[in-house]
């Protein structure tokens, strides 16, 4: 069997990611060959390809300050708000979080395992002319394409490359399961953030929330019905040829997780957020069976 593990994207939310990570990759019986990550999980993605191990991932995020993602375009172009490139830019995650969270863009690509098992990884991000999701291999990482994978649009600025823009693919594609299935994956394990709740809420920040999870959960479920399409199929014997039948496994929140998309007060508010993804790991390891014994002694 062969398994991918796609870390979709979710802002300060990814801290909550972090945790559930470290439980897959350390109290599991789970053997990932391929992993995928979109948006901001670049850099739980980016820190596994250097050699941080699933539990090194989740203590940098519990040892985040809400400041150090934090970088101001020159206080006089907010005078002129309505020409703004956009709100931030890049250049804290350039000096501050890929230094301190060890992020080695050589070691990322010359990576050939992580957790002692053999992987391959890729990475997703659109193309602003063509507006299509291009998936890029980790040998072909560099910098620039480091930083337009999470270039949030109007958060932080497009990323310029040979005359094309680049920037995150969260609104066409937050989740490449397409990618996982591409690879090979008859079992897809997705650890997903981003909130699907009815409720309405008020304020411009809600807003800008609700705009990703609009666009994030709805290609999700598109992916998911495709799947099970295909599923279906192959149950009926009416497969196309190279269709098979795919697993998929959400690691999600149960409830709302306490930090926002772009922001959180502290790290007294990250560490339980990371506490609570590992408790939702584990929770689906022991209904599914893959929580190793040592790990299932915590939970007694």
């Amino acid at each position: 069997m062969k398994r991918s593990l796609v870390l979709a994207g979710g802002g300060a939310k990814i801290g909550w990611a972090s945790g559930a990570l470290q439980v897959l990759l350390e109290e599991s019986d789970l053997r990932f060959d391929h992993i995928d990550a979109t948006s901001g999980s670049v850099f739980n993605l980016g820190m596994l390809l250097s050699g941080r191990s699933g539990g090194q991932v989740a203590a940098a995020w519990g040892d985040l300050s809400p400041w150090e993602f934090v970088s101001f375009h020159p206080w006089w172009r907010y005078l002129t708000f309505w020409k703004l490139p956009s709100l931030l830019t890049q250049e804290a995650a350039v000096r501050r979080i890929l230094p301190k969270w060890g992020i080695d863009l050589a070691r990322i690509r010359s990576c050939r395992e992580v957790a002692g098992h053999p992987v391959t990884a890729t990475f997703n991000v659109v193309n602003f002319t063509t507006k299509r999701v291009e998936t890029i291999p980790h040998t072909q990482m560099d910098l620039d394409s480091f930083l337009a994978i999470d270039a949030v649009p109007g958060v932080v600025p497009p990323v310029a490359r040979g005359g094309t823009l680049y920037l995150d693919a969260m609104l066409l594609k937050d989740a490449n399961l397409t990618e996982a299935v591409r690879q090979g994956a008859d079992e897809i394990w997705l650890i997903w953030t981003i909130e699907d709740l009815p409720t309405w809420r008020g304020g411009f920040w809600n807003h800008f929330g609700h705009i990703f999870e609009i666009c994030a959960t709805g290609n999700l479920k598109r992916e998911l019905d495709r799947i099970e399409e295909v599923n279906a199929r192959v149950a009926a014997g009416t497969a196309e040829p190279g269709q098979r039948h795919v697993t998929v496994h959400i690691v999600r929140p149960s409830a709302p997780v306490p930090v926002g998309y772009l922001f959180f007060r502290n790290r007294r508010q990250m560490r339980p957020t990371i506490e609570a993804g590992r408790t939702a790991a584990r929770e689906h390891l022991v209904r599914t069976g893959h929580l190793r014994k040592a790990a299932a002694l915590h939970l007694v």
